[in-house]
């Protein structure tokens, strides 16, 4: 088992450090702003489809994305804008989930999701750090989980990626504790992502078959279905609408997958899917691991890792990220199998992560001494590599380790 001994941000010098690292980012954040109006944040989407929903019109129809439009960019936008036309391309039940924001005026939905985005970081980190069980000082480990990039990203545009990564984190340590019907209740309620949630979810119920844990199954089943219902109640047919909804928000964002945007469409995709069937063979290799053993945890940090990977995506994504906090803490502090080539994974994963903390200083030192600028902007943005460099890290040890050829002694072999 390699653990470090040494405390994370000893002494005065450590604290001067987290102080930088917790100021660096709104810094940023506030330089960003120069451009970007307060009502420019994700949750204006769900916000005004909850409350056309309710007013008895479609939130995926042209009108609804008009009056989206307007509220976002302050006018309809044309073709020739070329910017994201801002329709409502999620699932219909959630917005079954967010129905109390429709009643309130957007600058109360803001301060609510302001409030609300940063506890659920802290929370989700400090779960992920139990159902992980790696040994990291949970306060500072939290704070710079809270001060990343990412989770500042996200909080700025009140993103529902965090709601989904608490419920996920809630529902993996319901189970570890025995919790399997609220655990399926969180597991239904990921669903309003569920490109984020799918793997996840789809392993955690091959788990739960295999181990024939009928009470999680069920409990996700009904859940899911009570809500799918639900919106069927609210728009029947919504199924379709949303399905076109989400292909032209793929097709007009240009997303793609990071190592596409890397290596190229071909080259790029032809890596995601090895990497991707990797990491599925360690998935179901650990199928049956008991649900208080580190392999849990280090499955369920897989699957979040393994979904960033392949997820398509842009680089105002970046706040997606913050499914890769279990991955990290595996990484920085873990008894991963010990292994010259997995080492050095190891060590350039964890030079990235750093780096995601040190682009953003640099850009903020820089912008601040110089000026402003588009590159410098977008430079905490540019981590494609990231989520890669994390999962093959993570993957290649215990690949190495749980396929290991079984070797039986010589004397056990004379004896037979």
């Amino acid at each position: 088992m390699r653990t470090s001994n040494k405390p994370m941000f000893a002494g005065w010098r450590g604290f001067v450090l987290l102080i930088v690292i917790g100021v660096v980012p709104l810094w940023h954040l506030h330089i960003i702003n120069r451009m970007m109006a307060p009502q420019k944040a994700d949750m204006v989407a769900v916000w005004k489809g909850t409350q056309a929903t309710f007013d008895g019109r479609d939130p995926y129809s042209d009108a609804t994305m008009r009056d989206i439009q307007v509220f976002y960019y302050g006018r309809e936008v044309t073709p020739a804008d070329r910017v994201n036309p801002m329709g409502y391309a999620y699932p219909m039940h959630t917005i079954i989930l967010f129905a109390p924001i429709a009643l309130l005026p957007w600058s109360a939905v803001r301060a609510v999701f302001f409030i609300l985005l940063p506890l659920l970081i802290v929370v989700s980190s400090w779960l992920w750090l139990d159902i992980t069980g790696v040994p990291l000082s949970r306060p500072k480990t939290v704070f710079l989980c809270l001060c990343s990039w990412p989770s500042m990203w996200a909080i700025h545009q009140i993103q529902p990626t965090i709601i989904v990564a608490t419920l996920l984190a809630g529902a993996c340590l319901l189970i570890q504790h025995g919790n399997m019907v609220p655990a399926g209740i969180f597991l239904a309620m990921a669903t309003i992502k569920p490109q984020l949630a799918a793997i996840l979810i789809a392993w955690l119920l091959l788990w739960t078959l295999l181990r024939n844990v009928w009470t999680l199954l069920l409990s996700f089943s009904f859940s899911l279905v009570a809500l799918l219902a639900c919106a069927t109640w609210l728009l029947p047919g919504w199924v379709q609408r949303w399905r076109v909804a989400a292909t032209e928000y793929t097709a007009y964002r240009h997303l793609r997958l990071d190592l596409q945007g890397v290596f190229g469409h071909f080259l790029g995709l032809i890596l995601s899917a090895a990497l991707a069937l990797c990491a599925i063979l360690l998935l179901w290799r650990c199928r049956r691991c008991a649900a208080n053993s580190s392999d849990f945890g280090a499955m369920c940090a897989v699957s979040l890792a393994l979904t960033v990977c392949i997820l398509p995506t842009e680089l105002a994504m970046t706040y997606n990220y913050v499914l890769l906090f279990p991955a990290c803490f595996i990484l920085i502090e873990s008894d991963l199998p010990e292994h010259s080539a997995g080492d050095l994974a190891r060590s350039i994963a964890v030079g990235m992560i750093g780096w995601s903390f040190l682009s953003v200083m640099v850009s903020v030192l820089v912008e601040t001494l110089i000026r402003p600028s588009d590159f410098l902007d977008a430079l905490p943005f540019q981590t494609a590599l990231l989520p890669t460099s994390i999962l093959v890290a993570l993957i290649y040890p215990l690949l190495v380790e749980k396929f290991k050829p079984v070797r039986v002694p010589v004397d056990q072999i004379q004896s037979a």
